[in-house]
């Protein structure tokens, strides 16, 4: 049987993305009131990238392999010009949901799409296929526009339950300190995630002390604390997806982008 839930496309940043929620009311995030319109799915739809961005980070840790959240979550990892966060998830979400099917549509780009589909509707408004590959060179695309500041990213692991760096992880650290200062440097995000093993809770803060660290050993390295912005997203934002409670070492880590400016 075909899973049917309403797909929601809207206008943001002067691009279209599509996302879905249930078609079937359940209780919004903080009204309590019966709604098939989470918050998230509100704010996205109001333009409010970063508030949506939180709350789909939310409702993905608690199901990392629902396929509309995987798709929410990309579709607002890519409305706030984090492509490499939703690039995974569009990919799993194109693997997996080639037969869930949204009830309702409000682009008709979208009209009978599956979820899967609209994934890859998504990527190519950006521009790329689901590996990050330029589909349309000759124009101008949003992939071009979002991933020229980044100029390298790097990824610090670490072990189980553990936010102390490795010998390895400050080595990967030393090269990203020493790309930063080769000039031009706009900001450095650091972004840290956990695997699927512990509470929502508790993986959130696990994943903001990740990240601590690595920006502490980027400041004793030379860079200013003014330069680096700091976050952790627990178990949302998979390198692998996993079911809950599972160990997987390539989740256990710290996203490391640098930012330059464009030079005309």
């Amino acid at each position: 049987m075909l899973n049917h839930r309403t797909m929601l496309g809207l206008a943001s940043v002067g691009i279209l993305l599509a996302a879905c929620t249930q078609s079937r009311p359940v209780p919004a995030d903080t009204s309590g009131k019966a709604t098939i319109f989470t918050d998230g799915y509100v704010a996205m739809q109001n333009g409010n990238d970063v508030e949506a961005r939180n709350d789909f980070e939310q409702a993905y840790s608690a199901a990392p392999n629902d396929p509309y959240h995987e798709e929410d979550l990309a579709a607002t990892y890519q409305n706030t010009g984090d492509l490499r966060q939703a690039l995974p998830l569009y990919r799993h979400v194109i693997a997996t949901a080639g037969d869930v099917y949204p009830t309702h549509v409000t682009r008709p780009e979208v009209q009978g799409m599956s979820v899967a589909q609209v994934a890859e509707w998504n990527l190519k408004m950006a521009g790329i296929d689901q590996y990050g590959n330029a589909i349309q060179p000759e124009v101008q695309s949003q992939a071009a526009a979002l991933a020229a500041p980044a100029e390298r990213t790097w990824q610090v692991f670490f072990n189980f339950d553990r936010s102390d760096l490795t010998p390895q992880a400050l080595q990967t650290i030393r090269e990203a300190s020493n790309g930063a200062k080769s000039g031009d440097l706009t900001r450095i995000s650091l972004t840290g995630h956990t695997d699927s093993v512990g509470t929502d809770a508790y993986n959130m803060r696990l994943s903001d002390q990740r990240a601590r660290s690595v920006q502490q050993a980027l400041e004793a390295d030379g860079i200013a604390q003014g330069d680096i912005v700091v976050r952790g997203v627990g178990k949302a934002g998979q390198m692998v997806p996993t079911p809950a409670g599972v160990r997987e070492p390539q989740n256990r880590r710290v996203e490391i982008v640098e930012e330059k400016a464009l030079v005309d």
